[in-house]
């Protein structure tokens, strides 16, 4: 953003954006990042494999080695990714270049990384590539039309593809997708989960089931079962695992138990430490003592 202010003119202001943007970078990944990580900074060599173990040796491969990056970039899904990203907004950001490569440095973090959510556009990585999309539409839908007229027909034009490909891909109201399974239907265990969750105090530690803990999560102890008693999708690399005695509350829904069975059972067994006072349609709440 700040280079593409520099070009345009307003050099000052671009060249402080650029500093700005540098700085919290360094700040976020030098300082942040490892303070909350336990000394650990970015795992860049878990998203890009094949790139290097650094952001320095990931830079240069690809500056060495542009033949991988276009490798990528060029492979069916991250086609299907521009296209999905452009088609909404008609290609219109293509008739402004300049401000479309707001977008590129995170485009390119995206198409090269190995997570495969990175490079689908229904989700968040792809917010900050939007936002230099969005500019673009609005630049270049000016520099392609200067009349009132022609201006309404791009218009017309936006708002025939956003809503086509709204209802082709989205999972919307509107769209065919709707049905899929984006959006839990609503079903009769619903009122049990409810009344479950009434049960927890505002204030007490709580481990959950997966798709209950989003419910529970405004409180200082709150964790996603079997954490925290068996480490899992904890940081980066299970670092500093927490505390059990943080945890008051079990809210667990037993069909989602799998292999955390045992240990479950073990905690609202005779020895366990936690009675289960409330219990319906697999629904349990367990409290401590």
């Amino acid at each position: 953003l700040g280079l593409v202010l520099a070009v345009l003119g307003q050099r000052r202001a671009g060249l402080l954006t650029a500093a700005a943007g540098a700085g919290w970078f360094l700040l976020a990944t030098k300082v942040v990042i490892p303070a909350a990580g336990g000394g650990d900074g970015p795992f860049y060599q878990e998203l890009f494999p094949g790139f290097g173990d650094s952001l320095g040796q990931i830079v240069w491969t690809m500056v060495a080695h542009p033949s991988r990056l276009l490798s990528l970039a060029t492979q069916e899904d991250r086609l299907t990714y521009y296209w999905r990203v452009l088609a909404p907004v008609a290609f219109f950001p293509l008739a402004a270049p300049l401000v479309l490569l707001i977008a590129l440095p995170q485009t390119v973090v995206n198409v090269t990384s190995g997570h495969a959510l990175t490079h689908d556009f229904h989700y968040h990585y792809t917010s900050i590539v939007l936002a230099g999309v969005f500019l673009a539409t609005v630049e270049g839908m000016a520099w392609a039309a200067r009349g009132r007229t022609a201006r309404r027909l791009l218009v017309a034009v936006l708002v025939a593809t956003s809503l086509m490909t709204n209802v082709a891909w989205s999972p919307s109201p509107i769209s065919r997708m709707y049905d899929d399974g984006f959006w839990a239907r609503p079903e009769p265990r619903h009122a049990t989960v409810r009344a479950a969750l009434r049960l927890v105090p505002a204030d007490a530690g709580v481990s959950a089931s997966y798709n209950l803990i989003p419910h529970l999560t405004h409180r200082v102890y709150a964790y996603e079962f079997p954490n925290p008693w068996r480490v899992t999708n904890w940081g980066a690399h299970g670092e500093n695992p927490p505390d059990p005695d943080t945890v008051d509350y079990l809210v667990i829904d037993e069909r989602l138990l799998g292999d955390q069975r045992p240990l479950y059972e073990r905690l609202v067994g005779p020895q366990g430490g936690y009675g289960k006072v409330f219990a319906s349609d697999g629904i349990v709440v367990a409290k401590r003592g």
